[in-house]
């Protein structure tokens, strides 16, 4: 992936902004900068509603790569578009229709988080990344721990520079939205 001359700008402010905040030791910008590996991508965002049949068929026609549900009566895990539920340890396909909330990563640059609106309405919001008609954001990949005896979840972490509190004169990067990832490898422990 080539970066355009737009991103290189935006990456090299970013750099000579996070410079700054360090020698006045303002840290309050962004995080562990320096223990973190700052992309700039391009991401696009767009939500839609949906009603239980058309969310059911939706999710029918995915192929999935990795990601996790939770239904009214279990939790459930996909990897290679095989669910599982964790908690009942057998091969069983989720009923899509009690869907409470779930987060699904489609391939390497796509992701879909599912949440329940209440009745029979879901939220259905859609990132993509890299394409050329999405805003720029900085990415950042981190890992959380999970309950899933030993894994790890890793998410898409995107920043953009937005105005503090509506104050266009105060400007600072601000996490704006996450993607799941994948699982992380299986710990051993002895």
């Amino acid at each position: 992936m080539t970066m355009l001359k737009e991103d290189a700008d935006i990456l090299a402010g970013f750099v000579a902004e996070m410079k700054t905040h360090l020698r006045s030791g303002d840290r309050t910008d962004l995080p562990a900068a320096l223990d973190r590996t700052w992309t700039v991508v391009r991401l696009t965002k767009a939500d839609a509603t949906y009603g239980r049949e058309a969310l059911c068929a939706m999710l029918d026609g995915l192929a999935i790569k990795a990601g996790w549900m939770v239904t009214t009566d279990a939790v459930y895990i996909v990897e290679r578009n095989t669910w599982s539920p964790w908690r009942q340890g057998k091969q069983i396909l989720p009923d899509f229709g009690r869907v409470l909330d779930a987060d699904l990563a489609l391939d390497d640059t796509t992701g879909l988080r599912v949440t329940h609106l209440g009745g029979t309405r879901w939220r259905v919001k859609t990132m993509l990344e890299g394409d050329e008609t999405g805003h720029p954001h900085l990415m950042t990949k981190d890992t959380h721990y999970s309950v899933l005896k030993g894994r790890t979840l890793r998410h898409a972490v995107y920043w953009r520079e937005e105005a503090v509190e509506g104050n266009e004169a105060l400007r600072c990067h601000q996490p704006v939205a996450a993607r799941f990832l994948d699982f992380g490898e299986r710990e051993v422990r002895r």
